[in-house]
C-alpha cells in the first residue's frame, strides 16, 4: 500500500500536508504523533473512507478509491477510534458482521462460523459470546470489535488507537494479536500514542507532526531521542532490554 502526496484540508486547517509513505504486508507499521498531527486523517484516507484534496493512495497498483466497495470491504479492515453499537445483539453476532463482504447469498458457511470462532478466542471473547455487547465494559467492547474485524481476514488491518480502554494484561494481548496478523501475511497500520507500545509491536514507523512526516522507516531507525524531539517536543530516555526490546520513557517537555 503506498500512500503518495496526500493533502487534505479540513475547514481552514491544514490536515495532512503532502503525506507520502509505503507500508508493506507482513509487518506492523506504527503511525505516531501528538494529537492534531494527522495520524487517524491519514488511516482514513489509507482506507479509502476519506478522499484526499490531493494525492492517492495504491494498493497493489491501483487506487482504493477505485475498488468497488465489497471487494475494499475484504481487503481492508478497519477498527475506528470510537466503536459504536446500535444494535441489541450479542457478542457472536456482532463479530460476524466481520463477515458481510466474504458472505454467500444463502447466508452463513462453515467458513464463515470457523472465522468467527478463531476472531473470538484470538481476543479472549469465547465466553462472551452470548453475552448481550450493552452488558461489556468499555474495554470489552473494544476487544469485540477488533474481533468483528479480525473475522473478516482482511489483507490489511488497520486500526485506530486499539488499545484504548484496555488494561494492561489486554493491551498486550491485543499487540500479540496485531503481530500475529503480520506474521500470517496482513499489512498492519495502527495508530498508537503510548512510544512503549510502538517500540514493542512495530516493525516500521511513520512517524507525524503537523500534517507532514517527520520520520519514516524501520522501527529503530525512527524511535530515536532526535526524531521524539523534532515530533512530541519532549526528551525521552531511551533503554534497550534483555530480550533486545527497547523501553522509551518521555522525561521533560522542551521549552517553547
Amino acid at each position: 500500500m503506498i500512500a503518495s502526496g496526500l493533502s487534505l484540508r479540513l475547514g481552514t486547517t491544514q490536515v495532512l500536508g503532502g503525506v507520502s509513505a509505503t507500508f508493506a504486508r507482513d509487518r506492523v507499521t506504527a503511525l505516531l504523533g501528538p494529537n492534531g498531527a494527522g495520524k487517524s486523517t491519514l488511516l482514513a484516507c489509507l482506507a479509502g473512507l476519506r478522499v484526499p484534496d490531493s494525492g492517492a493512495v495504491t494498493l497493489d497498483g491501483a487506487p482504493v478509491l477505485g475498488l468497488y466497495p465489497r471487494d475494499r470491504a475484504r481487503r481492508i479492515g478497519f477498527l475506528p477510534q470510537t466503536g459504536e453499537v446500535n444494535w441489541d445483539i450479542d457478542v457472536r453476532t456482532l463479530v460476524g458482521l466481520g463477515r458481510f463482504p466474504h458472505r454467500a447469498p444463502w447466508g452463513e458457511t462453515d467458513a464463515d462460523r470457523d472465522a468467527i470462532a478463531r476472531a473470538l478466542a484470538a481476543t479472549d471473547l469465547t465466553a462472551f459470546a452470548d453475552r448481550r455487547v450493552a452488558t461489556l465494559s468499555g474495554g470489552e467492547r473494544a476487544r469485540a470489535l477488533l474481533a468483528r474485524v479480525l473475522a473478516g481476514e482482511p489483507e490489511w488491518l488497520l486500526a485506530d488507537e486499539p488499545l484504548a480502554h484496555l488494561d494492561p494484561g489486554h493491551a498486550l494481548d491485543t499487540l500479540d494479536r496485531l503481530r500475529a496478523a503480520a506474521a500470517a501475511g496482513a499489512g498492519v497500520i495502527v495508530v498508537l500514542h503510548d512510544l512503549g507500545h510502538a517500540a514493542r509491536v512495530a516493525d516500521d514507523v511513520v512517524m507525524l507532526a503537523g500534517g507532514r512526516v517527520v520520520a519514516e522507516g524501520p522501527a529503530d531507525s525512527v524511535l530515536t531521542a532526535s526524531h521524539i524531539a523534532a515530533a512530541y517536543g519532549i526528551d525521552v530516555h531511551l533503554a534497550e532490554l534483555p530480550n533486545g526490546g527497547r523501553v522509551i520513557v518521555p522525561l521533560t517537555r522542551r521549552p517553547g
